[in-house]
């Protein structure tokens, strides 16, 4: 790369990462093409929910998480290790969850944008989204 060019190159050369690599605080290493669309996944409109109905929500009477704090699932900090950490915490709620999967299925049928769900951080959504 010259001095006047203006592209910034991957810390990993914009290579896909080794299948199971982590970065730093555990997460995923994303290739640049991965950070960017899971930024743009963020930034994208909320699309309108689907009309209520109790049978569609039911699974939530089981889930292990009601009634506990908020922000274990949606924690104010947005990266690093301190939002690894409590999406490990998260997720850990998630893993002995009876309704893991209807809670999974709803985040990603409508596109929730913040926290875990279904023991799926919002950069894990946004993965699943685009590849699924």
């Amino acid at each position: 790369m010259d001095s006047r060019s203006t592209a910034v190159a991957a810390p990993n050369g914009g290579r896909s990462p080794a299948p199971g690599t982590l970065a730093v605080g555990g997460r995923p290493m994303l290739t640049v093409e991965e950070e960017r669309y899971v930024a743009s996944y963020r930034r994208r409109a909320v699309n309108p929910l689907p009309a209520a109905r109790s049978d569609d929500w039911n699974w939530q009477l089981a889930a292990r998480c009601r009634g506990m704090d908020p922000s274990i699932f949606f924690p104010r900090i947005d990266r690093g290790p301190a939002l690894a950490g409590k999406e490990a915490q998260a997720k850990a709620v998630c893993g002995g969850c009876a309704v893991i999967a209807e809670c999974r299925s709803h985040a990603l049928s409508v596109g929730e944008r913040y926290g875990v769900w279904g023991g799926l951080s919002t950069t894990e959504r946004a993965l699943h989204d685009r590849r699924g």
